[in-house]
């Protein structure tokens, strides 16, 4: 398939990673981030 190693790829991956990490603890300390925009909308006229 690739001639690149598996550690090569995981370094590589792990910045994504670490983002979507964060992003889920955001969202478990929070969770009105997710609401917000949706709440937003609803209130225009």
């Amino acid at each position: 398939m690739t001639k690149l190693e598996l550690p090569w790829i995981a370094r590589a991956a792990m910045p994504m990673f670490l983002l979507m990490v964060l992003a889920v603890a955001l969202i478990y300390l929070f969770p009105d981030l997710v609401v917000w925009l949706p709440h937003q909308m609803r209130m225009a006229p």
